[in-house]
C-alpha cells in the first residue's frame, strides 16, 4: 500500500526547509526595516524648483515615470499606465517643475523603455496635452514574432497608440537608440539593452531598456522591467559598475534584481515603483539588497522622491507630491 504523502521523508524535509526560509526572511526582513529610510541618505523635501540636476521618481502605483531635471531643462523615462487620473496627475506635476510662466512645459526628450501599458500607456495623452511639448521620444521597436503570445497583440497596439499621437503632435520617433553614452546637459546618458530581441520568445520585459545617468561621479541606473529570465542583468552588471542609487527592476518582483546584479551594482538607496513600496520586494532580492547595506524606498509609501546629484555628497529628498495640497497658481493671462 503506496504511503500518504505526509508520511515521506522529502514531505518533512520540505516543510523544514520553509520553516527556515521563513525564519531567514524574517531576520532579513528586521535588517532591511533598519535601512529602510537610511538616516545619512534621506532629508525632508524643501524646495521643488531646483534646477539642478536631479532625477524625479512619481508616485504614481504600479508604473513607472521618472523626470531627468537638468540646469533648467527635462526629460522624462516612461509616463505610466495611461489612466486618465495618473496622466493628470502627472501633467500637474511636470507644470509644477518645467512650467514657464504660462505653465508651458517643454521636455528634450522621452525614452518609452519597453511597450507594457504600466510604462507607456501615459505617452498619448502627454503629446496630446496642449500645455506639453515633447521634442524626441525615444522607443525600441519589439518583433512581433518573438513576443510570448501574452504580448503579442497588446504590446503593439500600446505601441502604435504611442506612434500615431506622436505623429499627430510632431514628436520626433527614435527607433535606433544611441548604444554609447551621450552628454545631456550636466549628465550623461547612456541606454542599455538597446537591441530588439529575434529569433527567440520572449515576453516584453525582456526588451526593457534600463537607463544610467551620471553626473559629479555619482551614478543611477533605472532598470525598468530588466530581469534575469535570459540572463540581461548577468550580462549589464559589469558594464554598468557600481552606483549610488537604483530603480529596482520590475517593479521588486521575482527574477528581477538578483544576486549578482545587485552585488555587482552595489547600491546605497533602491527606489521601488510600485504599491506597497519596501514591503512589495521579492524576499530574495530584498536579502542582497540588506546584504549590500542599501536603503529601500517605495515611490508611492514616501510620496515620490528625489535623487538629487548637484552637490558633491548626492542627496535624497522625498514628499515630493506635498505641494498638490497647496492652492493652485493664478493662470497666466499673458
Amino acid at each position: 500500500m503506496r504511503k500518504p504523502k505526509i508520511f515521506t521523508p522529502g514531505f518533512w524535509i520540505h516543510i523544514l526547509f520553509r520553516i527556515e526560509k521563513l525564519a531567514l526572511l524574517g531576520g532579513v526582513r528586521k535588517k532591511a526595516q533598519k535601512l529602510r529610510l537610511g538616516a545619512p541618505l534621506i532629508t525632508d523635501f524643501l524646495d521643488m524648483r531646483r534646477g539642478d540636476n536631479c532625477i524625479h521618481f512619481l508616485p504614481i502605483g504600479m508604473g513607472d515615470c521618472m523626470v531627468l531635471e537638468s540646469a533648467g531643462h527635462f526629460a522624462l523615462v516612461d509616463a505610466g499606465d495611461g489612466r486618465p487620473e495618473i496622466d493628470a496627475r502627472i501633467a500637474r506635476y511636470l507644470k509644477h517643475i518645467a512650467g514657464d510662466a504660462c505653465g508651458h512645459v517643454r521636455l528634450d526628450w522621452a525614452l518609452a523603455t519597453h511597450g507594457h501599458i504600466d510604462h507607456i500607456g501615459g505617452f498619448a495623452a502627454l503629446v496630446s496635452n496642449p500645455g506639453i511639448t515633447l521634442e524626441r521620444l525615444y522607443l525600441k521597436p519589439s518583433d512581433p514574432a518573438s513576443l510570448h503570445h501574452a504580448d503579442r497583440e497588446r504590446v503593439p497596439a500600446a505601441c502604435r497608440r504611442t506612434i500615431e499621437a506622436c505623429g499627430a503632435h510632431g514628436v520626433e520617433i527614435v527607433e535606433n537608440l544611441p548604444r554609447e553614452a551621450f552628454a545631456w546637459r550636466g549628465f550623461a546618458v547612456q541606454f542599455y539593452n538597446t537591441t530588439p530581441i529575434r529569433g527567440r520568445v520572449v515576453y516584453e520585459n525582456e526588451n526593457s531598456v534600463g537607463v544610467k545617468v551620471s553626473c559629479n561621479e555619482h551614478t543611477a541606473f533605472l532598470s525598468a522591467d530588466i530581469n534575469n529570465v535570459i540572463g540581461t542583468e548577468r550580462k549589464i552588471a559589469p558594464r554598468i559598475g557600481q552606483i549610488d542609487a537604483l530603480k529596482l527592476g520590475h517593479h521588486g518582483i521575482w527574477q528581477s534584481n538578483t544576486r549578482y546584479f545587485i552585488h555587482t551594482l552595489r547600491p546605497r538607496l533602491a527606489i521601488m515603483t510600485k504599491w506597497g513600496g519596501h514591503d512589495a520586494v521579492h524576499p530574495t532580492s530584498l536579502r542582497w539588497l540588506t546584504d549590500v547595506g542599501c536603503a529601500i524606498v517605495g515611490t508611492d509609501e514616501m510620496n515620490g522622491v528625489l535623487v538629487d546629484f548637484s552637490q558633491d555628497e548626492i542627496k535624497y529628498y522625498y514628499d515630493i507630491h506635498a505641494w498638490e495640497d497647496e492652492s493652485e497658481r493664478e493662470p497666466c493671462h499673458g
